[in-house]
């Protein structure tokens, strides 16, 4: 995460933070970049969501992939001292 090319393969864009992937339904899967790391953004993964919950069938290679950076982020999340967590999850929720 530390890197604009996260762990699965994903590349950002690093002028705008946002992944080049989408969805079966057109959502973008964006990810931010600050201090040196990418993380999914929480406020952009609302579609993902449904699509898992209510149509499996939609899910594309490109929404693995960002689950897979999801639970890649919420693993750090919860390895990391609390200072630093609280510091993250300050800057996942600022909007943009």
């Amino acid at each position: 995460m530390s890197d604009s090319t996260l762990a699965d393969g994903i590349q950002t864009d690093t002028a705008s933070g946002s992944s080049p992937c989408s969805g079966a339904r057109g959502a973008a899967h964006p990810f931010r970049r600050f201090d040196g790391m990418v993380w999914i953004d929480p406020n952009k993964i609302s579609d993902l969501q449904w699509r898992l919950l209510f149509a499996p069938e939609s899910v594309t290679r490109e929404d693995q992939l960002a689950l897979s950076s999801l639970i890649m982020d919420y693993r750090e999340l919860v390895k990391l001292p609390r200072a630093k967590r609280e510091q993250i999850c300050a800057q996942l929720r600022k909007t943009e």
